[in-house]
């Protein structure tokens, strides 16, 4: 890797995320949250109805979708802790999450 070519560090850092991604999953020893042979997943469709332009439910694509514990209203950006998981929709508004 040549560390004054922008490409070629661009390069390696594309590398670097498949491996993190490849490793999804991570167990985490010390951790109390339950490891991967112990998570699940969800799956579902997400439909929207919009009565100004179909009175019929209609599919989203590329959506973004995760799941949030039950809140008083507020920012979710700011009141979320822990993991985050998200997936999108694809174009009939379906979606998994695994390992969750």
């Amino acid at each position: 890797m040549d560390s004054n070519n922008a490409l070629s560090l661009w390069e390696d850092a594309k590398a670097q995320m498949s491996i993190k991604v490849e490793s999804w999953p991570y167990d985490f020893p010390a951790s109390e949250d339950p490891t991967s042979d112990l998570r699940g997943s969800i799956s579902g469709t997400l439909l929207i109805k919009d009565v100004y332009i179909d009175d019929e439910y209609m599919s989203t694509d590329s959506t973004y979708v995760g799941p949030t514990l039950p809140r008083e209203a507020g920012s979710w950006q700011r009141e979320s802790k822990g993991y985050q998981f998200w997936t999108m929709t694809d174009k009939d508004g379906n979606f998994t999450i695994s390992d969750i």
